[in-house]
């Protein structure tokens, strides 16, 4: 999922994972590895100068990372209910 705005694009890949802490750690860490590179496509399409690459891991019973909470804030989302109710969609 990439979000844009101005001259800065999030790509965003969420996942639900499995209740364990490592695992939802993992599962962050694997996303950033997966698109190190982001494709160039993404400055090009949206005009962007800057791109950063996120994973949003939730556990399959509402566990959440801290880094979540960072990630959310990039995209301008700093209200704890919205981090509650991806917890609830991840149920």
């Amino acid at each position: 999922m990439v979000m844009w705005k101005d001259n800065h694009a999030v790509l965003l890949d969420p996942t639900i994972v499995t209740e364990s802490n490592a695992e939802i750690q993992k599962s962050n860490a694997g996303k950033l590895n997966k698109y190190r590179h982001p494709p160039a496509t993404i400055t090009e399409k949206y005009s962007v100068n800057k791109v950063t690459v996120k994973g949003l891991a939730v556990g399959a019973r509402s566990g959440w990372h801290s880094e979540n909470t960072k990630t959310l804030a990039i995209l301008g989302i700093e209200d704890k209910g919205f981090e509650g109710h991806l917890c609830r969609l991840a149920l």
